[in-house]
């Protein structure tokens, strides 16, 4: 939670991942959770917490790892509006095959 608040805000793509969760959903959680709402201050706290434990926080890394759980919206110029935007999730082979194995199944049954 910590994480996408930080990653949200403070990451120049942060705001095209697409979280499952509204920003303000993070901020009550935040707050129930005795953690400042402000990214900056968020990140303090993180960084002292990756410090403790002997790590560096790579916002970059992170912001990776969340596009390919979440997914992001991309623009594409070059097609007409409504098309230019998409969403892309990154799928891994097993995922795809199992993806692919459910499609079949239900035109099976649906016929």
């Amino acid at each position: 939670m910590a994480l996408h608040c930080i990653v949200r805000n403070l990451h120049e793509e942060g705001r095209k991942i697409t979280f499952p969760v509204p920003n303000a959903v993070d901020n009550i959680c935040s707050k129930r959770n005795n953690l400042p709402s402000n990214p900056k201050e968020l990140l303090m706290l993180v960084d002292e917490v990756f410090e403790r434990r002997e790590e560096n926080l790579d916002l970059q890394e992170v912001y990776r790892e969340f596009v390919q759980v979440y997914g992001r919206v991309v623009f594409d110029p070059k097609k007409p509006s409504p098309l230019n935007f998409a969403h892309t999730r990154f799928t891994s082979s097993w995922q795809m095959k199992y993806t692919l194995q459910c499609n079949l199944t239900l035109r099976d049954h649906r016929k």
